[in-house]
């Protein structure tokens, strides 16, 4: 497999996580969510959770980064005649 191909698979890996992660949270309280339901929701194993995220928190640090990144990519996509924030 090429690196590029590697690269690829490695950041569709990491998002399934993500976005596993993020469907999980909404329909129940993190704290009931674990890491193997989120890895297996995922369609990932365990090891490969571990492999991007060193634990839960470090899974919600970064999905609190693309909420910020998204928010701020709104904010500068409003027309100025809805004013600012």
């Amino acid at each position: 497999m090429s690196k590029d191909r590697q690269q690829e698979k490695a950041r569709r890996s990491r998002e399934k996580l993500l976005e596993a992660a993020g469907k999980l949270f909404s329909e129940k309280k993190i704290s009931d969510v674990g890491v193997r339901e989120i890895a297996s929701a995922a369609g990932c194993t365990t090891g490969t959770f571990y492999h991007y995220f060193k634990g839960k928190d470090a899974l919600l640090t970064s999905l609190s980064e693309l909420f910020d990144n998204k928010y701020e990519e709104l904010i500068q996509d409003m027309p100025e005649e809805m004013g600012s924030f």
